[in-house]
């Protein structure tokens, strides 16, 4: 009986010191369901507030049927995000973007991690330029501003590939977080960057793993070591 006791009492603590359990996605709809628009957002996600808005596309309507190359589905699948960062001027800063704010801990590191591509986009325009996604996050809940990182630059045409950032907050509560296109090539004859993102999520970043030995005195003259090796509540030596 007490080995079955202690087997127990020492996998929930070997749980919750190495953070098997799996983190939850601080994001609301990281997958960007929604309905394919121009000019769309999905749900529960807000646009930067230059009177843009991105697209929802699917591997149906990539681009919303426009894309420079051919466009393949996100490993997360369904909608995705397409928005550009348009150079010719004439609207000034005219860049594309979605944000939604979500509650952090000081001290605490998180991982954002999320898909990007850069297909393009032939509409009226022609959007053939390399480009980024960049990250913003600000303490509060408004439009963030402040550039902490990006996805890396890519070349037209780059297909769906995977970005992970980290990132720890000086201060706990609600913070905003947004990701917008920014163009890094410029040529005259077109008009930007129009990139891609999907399956976006912010978790809390696990500790690493490591086999605990713990000393329990006590028990009679002799002192108790447990050491797990396997996940089964009577998987341990002693």
């Amino acid at each position: 009986m007490l080995r079955k006791v202690l087997s127990l009492l020492f996998f929930i603590g070997f749980l919750a010191n190495g953070n098997l359990i799996a983190q939850s996605n601080l994001f609301t709809n990281g997958s960007l369901d929604g309905t394919v628009s121009t000019g769309a957002l999905p749900t529960n996600w807000n646009s930067f507030g230059n009177n843009t808005s991105p697209d929802l596309s699917n591997i149906s309507n990539p681009t919303i049927g426009n894309e420079q190359t051919t466009a393949t589905s996100s490993t997360d699948g369904g909608t995705w995000i397409g928005f550009h960062d348009r150079t010719d001027n004439q609207f000034g800063d005219y860049r594309e973007g979605l944000w939604q704010s979500v509650s952090l801990e000081t001290g605490k590191t998180y991982t954002i991690t999320f898909e990007q591509a850069n297909f393009g986009a032939a509409t009226i325009n022609d959007f053939s330029n390399n480009g980024k996604v960049e990250i913003f996050i600000d303490a509060g809940s408004a439009e963030p501003t402040t550039l902490v990182g990006d996805g890396g630059n890519m070349p037209l045409g780059t297909l769906w590939n995977n970005v992970s950032f980290t990132y720890t907050p000086t201060v706990t509560g609600t913070h905003s977080i947004g990701f917008a296109a920014k163009t890094t090539s410029v040529n005259s004859n077109t008009f930007g960057a129009y990139l891609s993102i999907d399956g976006i999520s912010i978790r809390e970043e696990c500790s690493t793993l490591s086999t605990t030995t713990t000393a329990y005195t006590g028990y009679g003259t002799n002192s108790l070591t447990v050491n797990p090796v396997t996940d089964d509540l009577d998987g341990y030596q002693y």
